[in-house]
């Protein structure tokens, strides 16, 4: 008797370690997509390993991947059926995070490491992301079910030796009728739902995202002036005494200067383990032009050499021999913006459609710098603008896969002004200004390589609209021009000053290459 009970014994200790060995699974656990996506696998990646679960780091799946397949990605069934039997593993299991407007969602996905094929998918749904968080106490008792079946590749078997065929008397047998065997599905009927795929967080439900932008800045601008003859030199056919109309024009060349820049956008209830309007969010935007400069023609006072660099003598005495040398002017293109953003999802997939709305106050800066403005002929000067507005603007954003997206936006611009320097040049009173922002962008998501890394790539039209008003600086009354010789403005009659509204346009292609944190 004593010998049976040991031999039970035996027995039972035997049976119990197969049990744990076909309950303790090799699994890998990916990267959960969505918002809190790192914290929710770390839930579940606990859970498992304190039932036993010997958890593989998902990028030791990516290395094998690259070493067997020659890319990081796992296409399709095979792909994940290679890197099971370089790693002997039993099952993968990844996750994707979803936030709707009102609630919360997990979707956990185990795949069959023999063969690739999905084995089923558990999901997870709450109010809060707290709800979601339950994964930390219930992720292996639900997902327990799926890895009883599932099994790592069997090792390649030795090449069986050909055999002859039977010799059938009195028909064919059933395995001889080419007939294929089709499995009985417990659940037919059912398809998998789209759903269950796996997807990527969109941009709106990033916490913070930050960009470094690099692009070009065309401008283009031109109006006719109004002026009495009496104060020009005698430009043929002018008639002294009568009014002249001169345009005043610039144009960028090719695309335009190069500019450099950064935009951070933040949205604080995002950060939130309780979310709180996540889609409310700040922006701060900041541009400056590199290696910008433009240039004019000097004045013209003939027989006038140049005097030294040094000098300060009046404006009539700074003319080169050459009317026609262009004289280089300094110029500098800024802009800065800070406002609110609504980034609101109306998808339960986070692909959108995305509304976008914008709000802020801005300043956008094109100056010559007036020291290089004085070598220039006053006839011909285009003022700098430092145009300050209040910004209002919309958008929409979709994302057509995890990796491509498009966006389209507009906003309108309230001038709030021109700056001192465009008044005293060509209208004191000048307060009517206003413009508007058309753009597009393509966006491309490199979450698949590298985590929160995104592109855009976009194009930018904008216009402001000035209506300049009053006199300049200097107000002549008569025949004589009594503006100090060295200043930037030129004399004006009563009647005179800007013909048609001056519309100053801009087109910029910009890069930004940003990264975002969920």
């Amino acid at each position: 008797m004593r010998f049976v009970a040991f031999l039970m014994l035996v027995a039972t200790s035997l049976l119990s370690v197969g049990v744990h060995a076909q309950t303790s699974p090799r699994v890998a656990v990916g990267r959960f997509s969505g918002p809190q996506g790192s914290t929710i696998r770390s839930s579940l990646v606990s859970d498992l390993e304190d039932n036993g679960i010997e958890v593989v780091e998902w990028s030791e799946v990516l290395e094998t991947a690259r070493a067997e397949l020659g890319s990081s990605r796992l296409r399709n069934d095979s792909d994940y059926s290679a890197v099971a039997t370089a790693l002997r593993l039993s099952a993968f299991v990844t996750g994707s995070v979803r936030r709707a407007r009102r609630s919360w969602g997990l979707s956990v996905v185990v795949r069959n490491g023999a063969d690739g094929l999905r084995l089923g998918t558990e999901r997870w749904s709450g109010r809060t992301v707290a709800s979601l968080r339950a994964v930390r106490n219930n992720g292996y008792r639900r997902l327990e079910q799926y890895f009883a079946i599932a099994n790592p590749p069997a090792p390649a078997a030795p090449p069986i030796p050909e055999q002859p065929e039977p010799v059938v008397t009195g028909g064919q047998p059933w395995y001889a009728t080419g007939e294929a065997e089709v499995p009985v599905d417990p659940e037919d009927g059912d398809e998998d739902d789209d759903d269950d795929e796996e997807t990527t967080s969109a941009l709106g439900n990033d916490g913070i995202r930050f960009t470094f932008d690099i692009g070009t800045l065309r401008r283009s601008m031109a109006t006719d002036v109004i002026a009495d003859s009496s104060f020009r030199p005698p430009y043929p056919p002018s008639d002294p005494g009568g009014l002249v109309t001169e345009e005043r024009r610039y144009q960028s060349g090719g695309l335009g200067h190069l500019e450099l820049g950064f935009t951070a956008e933040v949205f604080p209830g995002a950060l939130m383990d309780d979310p709180v309007a996540p889609w409310l969010g700040l922006m701060f935007r900041f541009r400056n032009s590199v290696g910008l400069q433009s240039s004019g023609f000097p004045c013209r006072v003939a027989d006038e050499p140049l005097p030294p660099a040094d000098s300060m003598r009046p404006r009539g005495e700074r003319c080169p021999d050459d009317p026609d040398t262009l004289i280089p002017i300094q110029t500098t293109q800024r802009e800065l913006y800070v406002g609110v953003r609504v980034d609101y999802d109306f998808s339960d997939n986070g692909r959108g459609p995305y509304f976008l709305l914008d709000a802020g106050y801005g300043i956008f800066q094109f100056r010559l710098e007036p020291d290089d403005l004085r070598l220039v002929d006053r006839l011909s000067i285009i003022p700098p603008m430092d145009y300050s507005y209040i910004h209002l603007g919309a958008g929409v954003r979709y994302y057509f896969s995890d990796v491509i997206g498009i966006m389209a936006r507009a906003s309108y611009r309230v001038g709030l002004g021109v700056g001192t320097g465009a008044q005293n040049i060509w209208g004191v009173q000048t307060k009517d200004t206003g413009g508007f922002t058309l753009g597009a962008d393509i966006i491309g998501r490199l979450d698949n390589y590298v985590r929160g890394v995104f592109f855009t790539l976009g194009l930018e039209f904008f216009r402001f609209k000035t209506r300049f008003r009053g006199q300049t600086a200097c107000v002549a009354t008569d025949s004589s021009d009594s503006c100090d010789s060295d200043s930037l403005w030129e004399p004006w009659p009563e009647g005179g000053g800007i013909e048609d509204p001056v519309s100053d346009n801009y087109f910029r292609l910009n890069l930004s290459i940003g990264y975002a944190f969920h």
